[in-house]
Formats: C-alpha cells, structure tokens, sequence
C-alpha cells in the first residue's frame, strides 16, 4: 500500500504548471509571501489559474481564484465566512490590469462573446443585513472599459443543514461545487487514476486500483483531528451512501483511504447523476462534479472491480 500512496501523493499534489503575464506572476509571488509571512506554507493548487478572453480582444485574460492557493499551517489566511479572494486579469495596451471580485463563495464562466463571469456571494454582500444563509449570485460582464456587474444580484442559494463541526482539517469554509470534471490521469508503473476536485475540507477524490483492490483516496487540505471517518456521497436520484474511511501508514496525515471491494460507491459515482454532495461525519463540505466520472471511473477499475 506505501507505494500506492506515495505515487498517488505525489500525483494529487501536483499544481498547475500554467505560463502567466508579468503581472499575473507578480500578483502570485505576492500572495504566497504574504502567506509565508503568517507563518504558512503556499502552494498552488488545481484551479487557481483560468485562463479565457474577459474582452474579446483575442488576448488571453486570466482569474486567479485563491481558494486554490493553498496556506498549509495558516489555512484561512486568504479565506473566510464570506469565501475566498477571486482577481481577474484582464489584457491592454500596457499590459494585464487587475480587477478584484471580493471574496466569492463560487464563481463560473457563462458562455458568450465574450463569455460573463458568475460570482456566489455571502448574504452579507447581498443585501445589508443579510446572512451566509441569504446568498446570491451576480453577473460581470466587460463593458468597454471593465467587468461590470449586471443588474441586481439574484437566485438566493440554500441554507446548508445545521450539523456538528466537521473535523480540523482547515478553517476554511465549505467551497462551492467544483467547476472541474472527472479525468483519468496516468501513473508509472500502475494503473491510471481517476480524480475529481474536491469540496470544503476534500482536496481531492480518487480511485484507483492497488494489487487488485478498488481504493478511494480523499487528499485533505489540512491535518485532521481525527483519524477515521464516515463520508457520505448524497446522489439526486441513486440515494444515499455512508463510508467509512481512514489513514492507513504511510499514507501521509492528510489523506484518507478506503477498500471498495464490496462497496457500491464505484457505481453510483459513476452512475446517471450530474453531481453528488459530499459530507464528513455528517457535515456537508459541498458537491463534486459527475461529469466525466463514467469514463474515468471505469477505466481505473476495469482491472479490480466489476460493474
């Protein structure tokens, strides 16, 4: 199993690897000083760097989204009750030019020429006395000069369920669903993986197969304080599923594993479902994409486990 787990590791943790503008960098290079300073380590995590033409001047333009860029030892650093810091970079004559979002809950890219950027807000940004409870989106669209906003906010978001605190692995508060899809990335010597980002305290969901046995992985972005748990997948129309999972040796103090031998889990990931909540002990952490997972799932199975 050690072996397993450090190629996994080793592969969970990579960050992106993505070229940025001069003052895309400098802006990142800023960021994990100052975390450094608050006695933190910086890393960059999947999904910090997007890149998509914000003005349709057929130069690229770039979000840096700083729920992925992570403060191991200081993990709310750049994240609080109301999100986490999302910055656009948008392209002109001298150069990229930062227009920060505030701090988001979510964010997405909506289709259109060019395409708008949809933010998740904290009630509190909605409107004046709101609550996290009360949140709402807002539209950006570039206007000529910059990214304005679109009206009014609007579509108020459910109230996560009230539980019991969720294990120290981070401060952060539970993200948003992930824009990411499902994909199956190559490991030497092994079988492939096939992962997915990660909600709230979930960097990352995996499975794959180790001498024959069907394992999920969920990379933490912290140390937790405890060393086993029960995660629970919440599937819209396959029902409900509670798992226990657990560090094994050698695994790192920040990732669980599980045997998912006589477990349907495998099936329902990759069932008809567009997405799936995920919960820790009975905490929500937030929703994981389904896109992609049929393909991927199957594909690092195919050789330890029968669908």
């Amino acid at each position: 199993m050690r072996g397993m787990i450090l190629a996994v590791l080793a592969l969970l943790a990579a960050a992106p690897a993505a070229a940025q503008p001069a003052a895309v960098a400098q802006a990142t290079q800023s960021a994990m000083q100052d975390c450094r300073g608050a006695g933190g380590t910086p890393s960059l995590q999947p999904g910090y760097q997007t890149g998509a033409d914000l003005n349709g001047d057929g130069v690229e333009d770039y979000l840096l989204d700083f729920q992925h860029l992570e403060c191991a030892n200081a993990w709310s650093f750049f994240c609080g009750s109301a999100g986490c810091p999302l910055v656009a970079f948008v392209s002109g004559p001298s150069g990229h030019r930062a227009q920060p979002f505030g701090h988001v809950q979510g964010w997405n890219l909506i289709p259109g020429s060019p395409p708008a950027v949809e933010v998740a807000l904290h009630g509190a940004m909605c409107r004046r006395g709101g609550i996290g409870a009360e949140g709402c989106t807002r539209r950006y669209a570039w206007n000529g000069r910059e990214l304005a906003a679109l009206g009014a906010a609007s579509r108020p978001q459910a109230a996560p369920p009230e539980a019991a605190p969720a294990p120290s692995a981070t401060t952060r508060p539970p993200a948003p669903p992930s824009p990411s899809d499902w994909s199956l990335r190559p490991v030497a010597g092994r079988s492939p993986v096939a992962t997915v980002a990660g909600p709230g305290v979930i960097h990352s969901v995996s499975l794959l197969c180790f001498n024959d046995v069907p394992v999920v992985a969920l990379a933490l972005r912290g140390r937790p304080s405890v060393s086993r748990a029960t995660v629970t997948f919440l599937f819209p129309s396959l029902g409900r599923l509670d798992h226990p999972i657990g560090q094994q040796p050698g695994g790192g103090q920040n990732v669980w594993y599980a045997d998912l031998s006589r477990s349907r889990l495998p099936q329902l990931l990759a069932g008809r479902d567009s997405q799936a909540v995920v919960a820790i002990n009975g905490v929500r952490q937030g929703t994981i994409s389904l896109r992609g997972s049929t393909a991927s799932i199957r594909s690092a199975l195919q050789s330890c486990y029968r669908f």
